[in-house]
């Protein structure tokens, strides 16, 4: 049995001229995660340039986000955060991220790395208002 082709039954719509998007501007409710201001990008280079916090470890080190800390903005706060080498970081047994918690990480190592990160963001703002005083 043959069939014949469906007709169209009203015009295509011609296309806009230019998008809609271009008229709409939408901003953020809520900054990203991984967004970062100038005072987060210097205390993240103080970060990096420190030693590993575990005693007895020299090796460079990665800044690790606190999974909890009592005053975090968002998942990645980098006001929290503690100089670990990538070994104490994620890679080894008993690193922080394998081990579950800062707490199992403080009763493996003799760390508190919620102490670190206050102690260094308080020292990140003494720098930057010092260097702000001598201009």
């Amino acid at each position: 049995m043959k069939r014949t082709p469906l007709q169209r039954k009203t015009p295509l719509k011609r296309k806009r001229a230019t998008p809609r998007r271009d008229k709409i501007q939408h901003t953020r409710m809520k900054r990203r995660a991984t967004d970062t201001n100038e005072i987060e990008q210097i205390h993240l280079d103080r970060i990096r340039s420190l030693p590993c916090a575990v005693p007895g470890c020299n090796g460079v080190s990665v800044p690790h986000h606190l999974m909890k800390a009592p005053d975090k903005r968002c998942r990645r706060d980098h006001r929290w955060t503690a100089p670990l080498c990538p070994n104490h970081h994620n890679l080894w047994n008993d690193s922080v991220h394998l081990l579950g918690s800062e707490e199992k990480f403080r009763q493996a190592h003799g760390v508190d790395l919620l102490a670190i990160a206050a102690r260094e963001w308080a020292a990140t703002n003494n720098h930057i208002d010092a260097k702000d005083s001598e201009v």
